[in-house]
């Protein structure tokens, strides 16, 4: 388990590397003790659906002992389209996988700061990364 988890807006992987997990030289969400599994299960809950393959985030090989994966488009559109109707029932199938362990409020409210963050990407014409470290 990462010690560190953060999601943050880059303009692209170059971008992306460069991003300092101590110094949150990018916007952020800071999720702790969070994975990418964790992520790819946010994205199964927006579409209704189990985590499969598909879901998986697109790994980003860097010179660094933290793990760094950009959001699919796919799934940044998901999120970026996502309405406030049907935000508590994605939070809630997002909140019943195993390996989340949040109640619900929790999860609408880290929902909410995610789609929150897409929105901010796409208005500067960026994308979403997750990093572990």
């Amino acid at each position: 388990m990462p010690e560190f988890s953060d999601i943050f807006i880059a303009k692209n992987p170059e971008d992306a590397v460069n991003y300092n997990i101590l110094e949150h030289s990018h916007p952020y969400i800071a999720l702790n003790d969070f994975t990418d599994y964790e992520l790819s299960a946010l994205w199964a809950s927006l579409t209704n659906s189990r985590v499969k393959e598909i879901h998986e985030l697109e790994f980003i090989e860097i010179d660094s002992d933290a793990i760094l994966y950009r959001l699919p488009e796919p799934f940044f559109k998901a999120l970026v389209t996502l309405e406030d109707a049907d935000l508590i029932s994605a939070a809630a199938i997002w909140a019943e996988h195993n390996e989340i362990h949040w109640r619900l409020p929790h999860a609408q409210q880290k929902l909410e700061e995610i789609r929150a963050l897409a929105k901010q990407a796409q208005l500067e014409n960026k994308e979403l990364y997750l990093i572990l470290a």
